[in-house]
């Protein structure tokens, strides 16, 4: 059985790879769509508030999220 806090990481752990495909995507300039985090955006924020390395990837993560909008035209 897992525990709040372990699924709390995998969703982090799943928001980070989700983050960097869709850095590679845009950075390629491919025309792949855009991968989207489907888990929870307050369990994310707690998460990413327990360590100095999870808090700068959430801010990191959030901004990119927010540039490939822009880049996209808001598509996905």
């Amino acid at each position: 059985m897992q525990t709040e806090l372990e699924l709390a990481r995998i969703e982090f752990l799943e928001f980070k790879d989700i983050s960097l495909r869709r850095w590679n995507i845009v950075r390629t300039k491919a025309a792949d769509p855009l991968p989207r985090f489907q888990g929870s955006w307050s369990t994310l924020l707690k998460t990413g508030i327990t360590t100095q390395f999870h808090f700068k990837f959430l801010i990191a993560g959030f901004g990119l999220y927010i540039l490939t909008r822009i880049l996209r035209g808001g598509k996905p």
